[in-house]
């Protein structure tokens, strides 16, 4: 996917070239929840980035180099940091511009970004493969118009639940539908479409989705293998059950390979002391469900015995 980047020549001039296309990144992005009043935090709007996202967004720095770049604006007083994830495991970062930096970029305290000018010189923006021109109805310039359709990209890959129900409806693995992600962006970009919210973008992808008949391994006899191994390893007849095909759905859709699930169920029944809960239990709590469910396949199968 073709994308152009932007800087402000003040900030440049200021500091350097790679402080002024980082940091004009985030503009786009602050000015983006701005608009759309969404990340309110602390009374002000936050930029949710990872630096994996980042890199994605400028493939000839490393991630040590986003990381350094960040640092040195936020030295500069540039940006700010903050943390406002729901899950306590989660580490993402949260950045918002600072009243020197917005004043740096010249941005008003409005909600909805002002209308770039035409006029490059009036402007003080340089830009890479672009014209410095309002297009249509949009208040973004033609270079962050392009950047619209790299955000449907980072929010389908951010929204891990979508990605989990489209897998487990279509019977296929995430994996095999994140592969689909850039090719359903320059669907929507060849054919000019444009989405209202966050809602309409994951609608269309999903159903995008569903019509390009996507197919993996049969998920039921994969499912038979499961139990079959399962069996013989507990010396048990566990049966299929709803619950259970919904279980093993979700962990086929993640990506866990037949060596995986064979390896965790060898790890679940060890007589290892490390073990000791099953041990005393007699393996009575042992059951395939259990294995199935939450994050117990990833514990099981990085089993330290």
């Amino acid at each position: 996917m073709s994308r152009s980047h932007s800087f402000s020549v003040d900030v440049a001039g200021a500091y350097n070239v790679d402080i002024a296309l980082m940091l004009q990144h985030i503009c786009f992005w602050y000015e983006k929840v701005v608009s759309d009043d969404v990340n309110k935090f602390k009374n002000e709007h936050w930029v949710r980035m990872k630096l994996t996202q980042m890199n994605h967004q400028f493939p000839y720095w490393g991630i040590s180099k986003i990381r350094h770049l960040i640092d040195k604006m936020l030295d500069e007083k540039l940006i700010k940091k903050g943390e406002f994830n729901t899950k306590k495991n989660d580490r993402t970062k949260w950045y918002t511009l600072t009243q020197k930096g917005k004043n740096l970029l010249n941005i008003s305290g409005a909600k909805t970004p002002k209308k770039v000018s035409a006029e490059i010189g009036n402007n003080k923006s340089a830009e890479f493969d672009s014209l410095t021109a309002e297009i249509g109805n949009s208040k973004y310039k033609e270079v962050d118009i392009k950047d619209i359709y790299f955000y449907y990209s980072e929010k389908i890959i951010s929204n891990k639940s979508l990605l989990e129900i489209i897998a487990m409806q279509n019977r296929i693995k995430i994996n095999t539908i994140k592969n689909k992600i850039e090719e359903f962006v320059l669907h929507c970009k060849s054919t000019e479409k444009k989405h209202n919210n966050d809602g309409d973008i994951f609608s269309h992808f999903s159903s995008w989705i569903r019509k390009q008949n996507l197919q993996d391994a049969n998920l039921e006899t994969e499912l038979n293998w499961f139990i079959d191994v399962f069996n013989k390893t507990a010396n048990s007849e566990y049966k299929i059950t709803d619950t259970l095909k919904q279980l093993f759905a979700k962990q086929f859709a993640v990506g866990f390979s037949g060596a995986d699930f064979r390896k965790a169920i060898a790890n679940l029944y060890s007589s290892s002391p490390v073990n000791k809960f099953h041990v005393q239990h007699h393996f009575k709590f042992a059951t395939p469900e259990y294995l199935l469910k939450d994050e117990n396949m990833n514990k099981y199968l990085n089993f330290r015995k």
